[in-house]
């Protein structure tokens, strides 16, 4: 049930930040096309274009951890048996979630400061809290899903839920050739 609960949330996240890269792409389009054919500037776009591309950041940060595709060295990682990843998959969730606080609290901050609330942006006119505002919603969402790789990770460790991580790590030291011969 959790599970599911945490698959669905992600993938409407993906999708929304998938929406926001779609509107990124037609605003910088915009600004291209009004550049190159119409010789004039859209002021706005700027502005816009960054808002969404704050925003899918911080939305997708917490779907890319979901699926644990986010960046890693797998130097280490590759040599250690499961259960050590387990151990290294609890220590950065930790570190995930100390840094989520963190930016839970800064971001609480700008976006309760008089001078960003009363802000806006040069050319859009859009209030400034609502691009800070990501900050917090990013680090909440964030923090809900490393607490619950978290969990995961310590149910797997105690025996009390079984491994379902496919972790895909690259070997290097094999050819393409090497790799495609070993699946006949």
């Amino acid at each position: 049930m959790r599970d599911t609960i945490f698959r669905l949330i992600s993938a409407i996240l993906q999708k929304t930040a998938g929406l926001l890269l779609f509107a990124m792409f037609i605003t910088i389009t915009i600004q291209i096309g009004a550049r190159n054919f119409l010789h004039t500037s859209v002021s706005w776009s700027e502005e816009i274009s960054r808002m969404l591309l704050i925003w899918m950041t911080f939305l997708g940060a917490p779907a890319v951890l979901y699926k644990g595709e986010h960046l890693m060295v797998d130097l280490i990682y590759a040599g250690v048996s499961s259960r050590a990843r387990k151990y290294i998959n609890i220590l950065a969730n930790i570190v995930i979630i100390a840094f989520c606080i963190f930016g839970l609290k800064l971001g609480y901050g700008l976006c309760t400061n008089r001078i960003i609330l009363r802000s806006v942006t040069a050319a859009a006119s859009i209030p400034r809290v609502y691009i800070f505002s990501a900050l917090p919603v990013g680090s909440i969402l964030m923090m809900i899903f490393a607490f619950n790789s978290l969990y995961s990770n310590v149910l797997v460790l105690t025996g009390k839920a079984e491994d379902k991580d496919t972790i895909l790590i690259v070997d290097e030291t094999r050819t393409l050739d090497e790799i495609e011969g070993a699946d006949d």
